[in-house]
C-alpha cells in the first residue's frame, strides 16, 4: 500500500462524505469543516514542502557526483523528514473519530447516518498509516542514501549511466506520488470549501 496516495483517496473519500451532512447541524458542519480543511491545508504544506526540496536533486541529473552529494543531503535533511509527516495529523484524525463515535457529541448527529460509516471509516483509515508514512519517507531516503555510496564509487561508465537512471526514477517516482496525492487533498479541500 503507498500511503501517500492513500493519504489523498482518503482526504478525498472524507470529504465526499460531508457532502451528506445534516442542515440543522450548522455549528457541528462548520467544525467539521473547519478541521478537515485543517488536515487538508497541513497535508498540503507538508507535501509542497517536500517537493520544494527535490528540486535541487532535479538539478543535478546526469552530474554524478553533485546528484550524489544532492541525495545525500536531502536523505539527511531531518526537517524535510519532519515536514513529510504533518504535524498533530493523527492527534486531529483521532479526536475527529472520537467525537464522531460519541452519542454525547453534537457532531454525529450533524452527519446523515447513511454516510457516517463511510466518513469515519476514511478518516480512520488517515489514522492507521502513521507509522507507514515515515516508513515510506523512510524506505525512499534510504534507498537515496544508498544509491549516492554507489554513484561515488568507481564504475564503469555504463553502471554509471543505469545507476543515474535509476537515480532519477526514484525523485520521479517520489515526486509523482506527492503531486498526485497534493491534488487530491486540493480537491478534497475545495469540495469542503464549497459546503460553507
Amino acid at each position: 500500500m503507498n500511503p501517500v496516495r492513500f493519504l489523498g483517496e482518503a482526504l478525498r473519500t472524507a470529504s465526499h462524505s460531508i457532502g451528506f451532512l445534516w442542515r440543522t447541524q450548522g455549528n457541528e458542519r462548520r467544525d467539521l469543516i473547519s478541521q478537515l480543511q485543517a488536515i487538508c491545508s497541513n497535508c498540503d504544506d507538508a507535501y509542497s514542502t517536500v517537493l520544494e526540496k527535490l528540486a535541487p536533486i532535479k538539478q543535478a541529473y546526469g552530474d554524478r557526483k553533485a546528484l550524489a552529494d544532492k541525495m545525500r543531503m536531502f536523505a539527511a535533511d531531518s526537517e524535510t523528514r519532519k515536514a513529510f509527516k504533518p504535524e498533530h495529523l493523527c492527534g486531529e484524525v483521532d479526536q475527529l473519530l472520537q467525537r464522531l463515535s460519541s452519542n454525547a457529541d453534537w457532531l454525529k448527529y450533524s452527519v446523515d447516518l447513511r454516510g457516517i460509516e463511510r466518513l469515519r471509516g476514511a478518516i480512520s483509515n488517515m489514522s492507521s498509516y502513521d507509522g507507514e508514512l515515515r516508513d515510506y519517507y523512510d524506505d525512499y531516503t534510504r534507498e537515496m542514501d544508498q544509491l549516492a555510496t554507489v554513484l561515488q564509487s568507481d564504475m564503469t561508465d555504463q553502471d554509471a549511466k543505469e545507476r543515474l537512471e535509476y537515480a532519477q526514477h526514484i525523485v520521479d517516482e517520489l515526486e509523482c506520488d506527492l503531486s498526485e496525492t497534493l491534488d487530491n487533498i486540493r480537491n478534497a479541500k475545495k469540495q469542503v470549501r464549497n459546503l460553507i
